[in-house]
């Protein structure tokens, strides 16, 4: 359902779809509920049932993938996101350019998470936070990036701006010290390919990895780098304090594994 749901303007994107319904979604979707009101009948109460059990799978799943995180020693998108999830109130926003694992994180409220949109680029996230902030005010705003990402968004002068204009945000870089992307599109179109032979694919990895966290000092930000899973929920407290209580932006350096057969198996899906 939208104005637009073939997408015919953007040639490049396309989804399965069994039925497509051109309608401004505020106005169609209370169509849509004035006539399931009062008229579910055997058919449609089976499906909500199978939609209960297949959701309830999934919670568990989500939840078994946080708990062999934290077993394993190694941070991942699904542990960051349950810690975020945590800690954020539901007035709280959050912009992502990243791999957070967005099925641990509940949004109760329109208008708290905002992702990279088809006219977005490489660096999107860190200016939309402040965006955000700035549009916002007093809500708190979490901006979640890749290392690659935070590159590309120019962090010095992202900083300044912060510091500023009064727009205290806390960034949460996923490290995981690749262009994560760039193997994963690399190894969903060649799995059998001299890249995924290769110890060390070329164009993918970022290391040494700079100290994302020591560059926001430059601006009396607050940094803190964040190595094992135990210490990211104190490390989120101690960034709400510094943007609550000291009014200085915040930036979490978390260092997380990468585990590339995941990579291949999401980029056949």
């Amino acid at each position: 359902m939208g104005v637009d749901p073939l997408y015919s303007s953007y040639p490049v994107r396309g989804y399965p779809c069994d039925l497509a319904i051109t309608a401004e979604s505020s106005l169609g979707l209370a169509a849509l509920a004035d006539a399931l009101e009062g008229g579910a009948n055997g058919r449609i109460d089976g499906r909500r049932a199978r939609a209960a059990e297949r959701r309830a799978a999934a919670e568990e799943a989500r939840a078994a993938r946080v708990g062999a995180s934290r077993r394993a020693g190694a941070t991942d998108a699904a542990w960051i996101a349950h810690c975020i999830d945590e800690i954020k109130d539901d007035d709280d926003v959050l912009v992502s350019e990243s791999q957070l694992a967005l099925g641990n994180i509940d949004f109760r409220k329109p208008g708290t998470f905002f992702a990279t949109s088809p006219a977005g680029g490489l660096g999107w996230g860190i200016g939309a936070s402040l965006g955000a902030k700035l549009g916002y005010g007093d809500r708190r705003v979490f901006c979640v990036v890749g290392d690659g990402s935070y590159m590309f968004g120019n962090p010095t002068p992202a900083h300044f701006v912060s510091a500023a204009n009064d727009l205290p945000v806390v960034t949460v870089i996923l490290n995981n010290r690749m262009w994560g992307s760039v193997r994963k599109a690399t190894l969903g179109l060649h799995p059998d390919g001299a890249a995924s032979r290769a110890n060390r694919a070329p164009l993918t990895y970022l290391e040494p990895s700079p100290a994302y966290h020591r560059v926001v000092e430059a601006s009396d930000g607050y940094g803190e780098e964040v190595a094992t899973p135990d210490a990211l929920p104190g490390a989120l407290e101690r960034a709400i304090a510094a943007v609550e209580v000291d009014r200085r932006q915040a930036v979490l350096n978390v260092q997380t594994a990468y585990d590339d057969s995941a990579a291949l198996a999401d980029s056949r899906r």
